[in-house]
């Protein structure tokens, strides 16, 4: 029997947020040998990720080269195709949550301290992080693929309702749409839906050490780095 020729389109942040963030040992991810793995019957022919560079902060300035690494070894997978968005942090005020104290406060009984200058304020200063232009991307490629490729089916990794349209005109041009929203919220609605389990991406992950096209090799990170006992818990067929 001929196997179904199918796209798939990853959110590369939404994946991380929905599976992966928690699980840093799931990080290293063979994304083609996932999508085989979760799409049995179907032939893989495009993978396209889309993401973007992360900046370092001072919590945490390696990770752009734990990213960069992890581009690498993506780069090694036929049919994949890498799409960058813009990342950028920012700082903006926001309205404090209501009856929220501050680390002053904790300090102090209300009668000691009975007006915190810090609490009097309205607004706090915070860091926030923004992906820009993946979605977008990620929109318009669908569209494109749905009236020039040859495919029967595409999975769309994400939950971001925004994708919605692109969802839509492809099942217009009687495409299968297939969702997997790693949050497993049901904002985003296809054909049939399937499951992100930790359990498959945890049977797909690359070897620690990936070889490049130009000999050299990356290795796999020491802060995703998986125990024995994960290794050894690995089951396939559990997908």
């Amino acid at each position: 029997m001929t196997k179904k020729r199918i796209n798939v389109y990853i959110d590369g942040f939404n994946l991380y947020y929905g599976a992966l963030r928690d699980n840093p040992d799931l990080k290293w991810l063979n994304i083609r040998r996932w999508c085989e793995i979760i799409m049995p019957g179907y032939e893989v022919a495009k993978i396209g990720y889309f993401t973007a560079k992360v900046v370092g902060r001072a919590e945490d300035p390696d990770a752009p080269t734990r990213q960069d690494h992890y581009f690498k070894a993506l780069r090694t997978l036929s049919g994949l195709e890498l799409t960058f968005g813009k990342f950028k942090v920012r700082r903006k005020r926001l309205k404090r949550v209501e009856n929220d104290r501050c680390d002053c406060c904790a300090t102090h009984d209300d009668t000691q301290v009975p007006e915190c200058k810090c609490c009097r304020k309205v607004t706090v200063e915070v860091e926030k992080t923004e992906e820009k232009g993946s979605d977008v991307n990620l929109a318009l490629s669908i569209v494109k693929d749905s009236f020039t490729s040859e495919i029967d089916s595409i999975l769309i990794v994400s939950g971001d309702a925004d994708l919605s349209m692109a969802a839509r005109i492809a099942k217009e041009q009687g495409i299968e749409v297939i969702i997997a929203d790693p949050g497993g919220q049901n904002a985003l609605r296809g054909d049939r839906r399937i499951t992100v389990r930790e359990s498959a991406m945890r049977a797909c992950q690359f070897p620690d050490e990936v070889t490049l096209a130009d000999g050299t090799s990356v290795h796999r990170p020491d802060a995703w780095a998986q125990t024995q006992k994960e290794v050894g818990s690995v089951n396939p067929t559990s997908a």
